[in-house]
């Protein structure tokens, strides 16, 4: 939780980021910044635990929350930064365990031992 409020302070544009401990102190937070949730919200329903929309419509009685994923899609096609950095990253670990696992697998290694090895290198390279 803290690296991911750390990573929103560095990458974020607003002026005023705050941490969020629960779900219930989302009401005062956001009345603490003179906001309210009345009205229509807009949610990515299709993929919100069932546990948290509950959440929601418990505490926010005067919202009319709303499915809108193709928004919340066409807002994460566009990448900062930190994730074209994380992406580019990840293909070099891909590519690497590739070429480890081509070194590696012959018979009778079992898939016990390939994922093990593999494993250990993803981790070590930071997976």
């Amino acid at each position: 939780m803290q690296k991911s409020f750390e990573r929103s302070l560095e990458e974020s544009s607003l002026d005023q980021i705050v941490p969020l401990k629960s779900i219930s102190h989302l009401g005062q937070l956001l009345s603490d910044f003179n906001f309210s949730v009345k009205g229509r919200i807009g949610l990515e329903l299709d993929v919100l635990p069932v546990k948290y929309y509950f959440s929601l419509c418990k505490h926010f009685l005067d919202a009319d929350f709303m499915d809108i994923p193709e928004f919340v899609r066409r807002a994460r096609m566009i990448k900062s930064d930190y994730e074209v950095n994380q992406i580019k990253k990840a293909c070099s670990i891909a590519t690497r365990i590739m070429e480890e696992a081509q070194r590696i697998i012959r018979p009778r290694l079992t898939e016990l031992e390939v994922i093990a090895s593999l494993g250990s290198l993803s981790r070590r390279m930071g997976h």
